[in-house]
This record gives structure tokens, C-alpha cells and sequence, in this order.
């Protein structure tokens, strides 16, 4: 299991949740939606960042309604355990 945040380019939010999850020393995967517009079937979205987990074959293994935006600490804080 491993963590992954979905981002686009023009997300300032998304840079901040990076530099949260960098701080914290979090190991986490980067799937940049404007980049990897594909990607975005996989893991549909309507808003960035968002953060989920994936096994190791990239299958998102949560519901959606456990995913985390950047503001909300007490979901991020649960799935960075969860994958630790």
C-alpha cells in the first residue's frame, strides 16, 4: 500500500500538500492530472488535491468518500498511518 496524490499544474494547493506531506517525512506517489489525462478515468476526481491509497499493481483501494483534501488534517493523518 502506498499513498498518492492526485494534482494538477495549476493547483497551489497541491504544492501545498506536497511540501506538508515533505515535511512530515511522508513517502507518497505523484499523479499529475494535466500531465497523465488518462489517469484521470482511473482515478476520477472533481477537485485537487486529493489523496487516496493504492496497492502495489496502482488499484485504489479505499472508497472514495475516504480520500483526502488537503484541508482535511484528520483524514490525512489516518491514511499516513495506514500506509506506514
Amino acid at each position: 500500500m502506498k499513498l498518492l496524490k492526485l494534482e494538477t499544474n495549476s493547483c497551489p494547493k497541491c504544492k501545498e500538500l506536497g511540501e506538508r506531506l515533505d515535511r512530515m517525512g511522508v513517502s507518497y506517489e505523484v499523479v499529475n492530472l494535466d500531465e497523465n489525462p488518462e489517469l484521470g478515468a482511473k482515478y476520477p476526481t472533481m477537485t485537487v488535491p486529493i489523496l487516496t491509497i493504492i496497492d502495489d499493481e496502482g488499484n485504489e483501494i479505499i472508497p472514495a468518500s475516504e480520500r483526502a483534501r488537503s484541508m482535511e488534517h484528520e483524514k490525512i493523518a489516518a491514511l499516513i498511518e495506514r500506509t506506514q
